[in-house]
């Protein structure tokens, strides 16, 4: 059944998760945190990012930089949030007390992401 992009987002922030862009995870299946770079909701729009039609696909990058896109569901019990890690994925606290945060960040690759 297609569906189209609005009630694929409702439907991926209600049974999916709570990723959103710019934000860092830990992944229970790789074991690795990873920041979203983009969602991409309803058939059209995942299929353009992961090559077949799905409701909704997400495209992320690993500890490893590896862009990679899916659409694995959100498990609750194995995934994790950790607003406490800046998307170039260093410790917040790692970012100087004069500094922006990650825009200022000596290790961060987020200007690269363009995800801000």
């Amino acid at each position: 059944m297609a569906m189209n992009a609005e009630t694929a987002r409702t439907f991926y922030k209600t049974h999916v998760g709570p990723q959103e862009v710019g934000k860092v995870y830990r992944s229970g299946y790789w074991g690795e945190l990873y920041t979203v770079l983009a969602i991409h909701y309803g058939d059209d729009e995942a299929a353009k990012a992961i090559g077949w039609r799905s409701w909704w696909a997400i495209t992320v990058v690993g500890n490893d930089e590896r862009v990679r896109m899916h659409c694995t569901a959100w498990d609750p019990d194995r995934d994790a949030a950790h607003p406490e890690i800046c998307p170039c994925l260093h410790p917040r606290a790692d970012h100087t007390a004069d500094s922006r945060g990650h825009d200022d960040c000596p290790h961060c690759r987020c200007p690269r992401l363009d995800i801000d």
